[in-house]
């Protein structure tokens, strides 16, 4: 690599492997072990560390189950001080037991994410740790690729790499795969049963996409998604049980090329 290196290397000493795991701080070495290690890291973390802190309530009745989570995310120590807590995903999961009736609802989730505040527009490196902000989740200075797996988000599809959005950021001026890490979503689904066999899955996202302290969107860089699946189980006398699948999903706004497919497929089932 070029980016934030000794010699063309990472760290890879069995000092720099204790400080990946136990994610310290190397402020706390002596500045002749830091000078080993890249600028990115010393004084900071080796590596690319990032998570969430999770919590939930599960509530069980009779028919229905109701589970409310909530993840909040850390790039730096900035959750710590609770900078950047208006982020999050917030959700709610509703599972349905059993129905007789000839249509119902199987479970609904409804789901906001919001990552545009990431403690404001300051760096992780503000001497006030109460200051710290500018997390631009999932990129990361020394590792280009951020958190990533051929070029695709792990974690989330609505923090997006500028190889599937728009030109907004022209790929030679933006250092970072991410060019668009502040958002907020909007997520309903819901599978609904009709007549007992046929399942209906539904998906509707709507994204608000401010691009990254660095290098904003435009105003109203908006993105609907939707989503819909239907399987219809039928069975014949002579060749037993199929299922009939059939799918659409398109992309509509100003984040992704606008965009429509379609899928229909039958299926054989044994047992």
């Amino acid at each position: 690599s070029n980016d934030y290196v000794v010699d063309g290397k990472f760290p890879s000493s069995l000092l720099a492997y204790r400080y990946v795991i136990t994610g310290k701080s190397l402020n706390l070495l002596t500045p002749e072990q830091q000078s080993k290690f890249p600028v990115g890291d010393a004084g900071n973390r080796v590596g690319n560390h990032l998570g969430t802190v999770d919590l939930a309530t599960f509530l069980n009745f009779k028919q229905i189950s109701l589970l409310f989570y909530r993840q909040s995310y850390y790039e730096d120590g900035g959750l710590f001080y609770l900078n950047n807590i208006a982020d999050g995903l917030n959700g709610l999961s509703i599972q349905v037991k059993h129905s007789q009736k000839k249509f119902y609802f199987k479970s609904i989730v409804f789901e906001f994410l919001n990552t545009k505040s990431q403690g404001g527009s300051g760096g992780s490196d503000n001497t006030d740790p109460t200051l710290r902000g500018g997390d631009n989740y999932f990129n990361h200075s020394q590792f280009r690729d951020g958190w990533s797996y051929y070029k695709s988000t792990i974690g989330t599809p609505f923090i997006t790499p500028f190889t599937i959005t728009r030109n907004i950021n022209p790929p030679d001026d933006y250092v970072y795969i991410f060019n668009n890490t502040r958002v907020n979503v909007y997520h309903l689904a819901f599978n609904c049963i009709i007549k007992q066999k046929t399942s209906v899955i539904f998906k509707f996202s709507q994204s608000y996409n401010f691009g990254t302290y660095a290098a904003p969107f435009p105003s109203n860089t908006n993105q609907t998604s939707i989503f819909v699946q239907v399987l219809h189980p039928f069975e014949t006398k002579k060749y037993g049980k199929f299922q009939l699948k059939a799918m659409v999903g398109l992309d509509n706004g100003k984040l992704y090329d606008n965009t429509t497919g379609f899928y229909i497929g039958i299926r054989k089932v044994w047992e």
